[in-house]
């Protein structure tokens, strides 16, 4: 049940859970209404987070600035240069990420989460709502983007078609990150029981940070593994700030609890916020730490949430 549990814990967690049912005469679906925080950013002393909500079945972004609900124009124009921001899936879909260079241009790339057989889906993303179609018949997915002035690079992985008994599925096998020329392939660190994905990327001067959706947290530094923990988790986004190297996820502190621990590592070392919790975007703003993600054990029952330095904040839905 681990593979199951993280998965449900993923920032693109698409699964629509029953929370219970009455039974009368007939089986009642009582409602819900869930959200965790997947990017957050200070500009000027100003707090701005991105987070997904799902409501009966309805999932949606949601725009906060200093805890107070914005809509998506007011929030990207606080977007300060060098830094992005996500949001959840589309109609279609498909999740973004809204990127400012230093020269304040802002540029949009948006990633499938339809991971299934059909090759209109695979190895493909959109730029600025326009699709790009990668030069090749492999199948898989490119996952996530990370963009600099001069530089874009993409964090994916090949698959295979696989069967189960609903039928055959898209199986991840080869993670990767592309430059837009090459491929560069990742190797999986022993103990991996499983691969989901891609997490996350980070571009930093000529190194490229990547982290997998695997049952313990870790990341590449180019193709070199660091291991955080060989408790389950998950790395789900990396930052680096000067030479400090900051990977943001959560894990389990016991390998035989459910429960998850929303947490931080700077260079190796681990900063606990909260149990019964989990974490999807950090931002460094000087001296503070700033970590948004959800209190709660299992994906119904999450409310998003941002932490300063360690300190709770709530983001309320009216």
């Amino acid at each position: 049940m681990k593979k199951v549990s993280i998965k449900l814990a993923s920032i693109f967690l698409l699964s629509i859970l029953m929370i219970s049912c009455d039974w009368n005469d007939d089986v009642q679906q009582q409602t819900y209404d869930y959200s965790y925080g997947i990017s957050i950013f200070v500009n000027n002393g100003k707090v701005g987070v991105t987070s997904v909500r799902n409501k009966n079945d309805a999932i949606s972004t949601e725009y906060w600035i200093d805890s107070v609900k914005t809509d998506s124009a007011t929030f990207t124009d606080l977007l300060p240069a060098n830094s992005f921001y996500r949001t959840s899936i589309n109609k279609n879909y498909i999740a973004s990420s809204i990127f400012r260079k230093s020269d304040n241009s802002v540029v949009v790339y948006g990633f499938t989460r339809l991971e299934n057989l059909n090759p209109y889906n695979h190895m493909m993303y959109y730029k600025d709502n326009v699709k790009v179609k990668l030069d090749t018949t492999a199948i898989g997915m490119i996952s996530a983007a990370a963009v600099t002035d001069n530089k874009t690079v993409f964090a994916g992985y090949f698959g295979e078609s696989a069967q189960s008994p609903s039928g055959n599925y898209l199986l991840p096998t080869k993670p990767f990150y592309w430059d837009g020329t090459s491929y560069t392939k990742l190797p999986m660190p022993s103990g991996v029981s499983y691969f989901n994905g891609m997490s996350c990327i980070y571009i930093e001067g000529d190194d490229v940070y990547t982290s997998p959706k695997i049952n313990f947290p870790m990341y590449w530094k180019n193709t070199e593994a660091v291991i955080l923990s060989p408790l389950e988790g998950e790395v789900t986004q990396i930052k680096v700030v000067g030479t400090d190297v900051y990977a943001v996820g959560y894990y389990q502190k016991q390998s035989s609890s459910s429960i998850y621990t929303a947490c931080y590592w700077k260079n190796g070392t681990i900063t606990e916020l909260e149990e019964g919790a989990f974490a999807y975007g950090i931002f460094i703003d000087g001296s503070d730490v700033y970590v948004t993600g959800a209190i709660g054990i299992y994906a119904a029952s999450y409310k998003a949430c941002y932490w300063k330095n360690g300190e709770r904040v709530m983001l309320k839905n009216n």
